[in-house]
């Protein structure tokens, strides 16, 4: 039986804006295909990690944290059928802004309280059960990871929690959904990355 091949948007940001279209079986397909298109010289290992710019990175989603994620913004959606028949579809979206400053100004004061002489980078991901943000720091090629918080809302207050999962729980729980914006209706992109020194 033939697999059936998802479309997926890729908006990427630092100096300047693209949107990539990217297709694969999978998420980590379509996210492989991208990483090949970025990176001619990038070679999936047979453990699922990646080998670019003579590191190895252990997951495509790290190799996208530190070259896309640490750079400015990339987020991933997927790109339904209904996008292709709809004469102007509005498809990208992403949490909404206010949810993801409030994600970092408290995940920012629970970090602070526990690393205060840290000098720290941030980005954020959207997942399915919240927003995760990372503090993180470079050193030439490579991305340390300093902390992860996990926040989410339920209506009524914040829960933080230090999120300690791996790449393929990252990449289990990345939020690809795909809102479908009746004309009129407002979605912003938000900014989802940035720095902070202490």
């Amino acid at each position: 039986m033939r697999s059936m091949t998802n479309h997926y948007i890729v908006f990427e940001k630092t100096v300047h804006s693209v949107v990539h279209i990217v297709q694969g079986d999978t998420l980590a397909a379509a996210i492989w295909n991208y990483i090949i298109r970025d990176q001619t010289e990038a070679a999936l290992q047979p453990d699922g990690a990646v080998f670019a710019w003579g590191v190895t990175y252990p997951h495509p989603l790290a190799y996208i944290e530190r070259w896309h994620k640490c750079e400015g913004d990339w987020q991933i959606r997927e790109l339904p059928d209904w996008a292709w028949s709809d004469p102007s579809a509005q498809i990208f979206n992403d949490k909404g802004p206010d949810d993801v400053t409030q994600a970092l100004e408290s995940c920012l004061e629970k970090f602070v309280k526990r690393s205060p002489k840290a000098d720290a980078q941030w980005f954020v991901w959207p997942l399915t059960t919240g927003v995760l943000v990372t503090f993180y720091q470079t050193k030439h090629l490579e991305l340390k990871i300093l902390r992860r918080y996990l926040w989410t809302w339920n209506g009524k207050r914040e829960k933080i929690v230090e999120w300690k999962g791996d790449y393929a729980q990252l990449a289990e729980e990345l939020d690809t959904q795909t809102v479908h914006m009746r004309p009129g209706a407002q979605s912003s992109l938000s900014a989802v990355s940035g720095g902070v020194g202490f």
